[in-house]
């Protein structure tokens, strides 16, 4: 879901739209944790929320 809505908010010409989309993929490259959980639920879906 989170791919197709990235997919989406490229073909708008919505400046708000591309505004948001550039802050969170600026969050994603800059905050290593977040980066890590959205690489690791992008190969394992659901895998953080497992009991241990």
């Amino acid at each position: 879901m989170g791919v197709d809505l990235l997919n989406r908010s490229l073909l708008t010409d919505f400046l708000p739209v591309q505004l948001v989309r550039s802050l969170g993929l600026e969050a994603v490259r800059s905050i290593a944790p977040l980066r890590r959980l959205l690489m690791r639920e992008g190969l394992a879906p659901g895998y953080g929320n497992r009991a241990s």
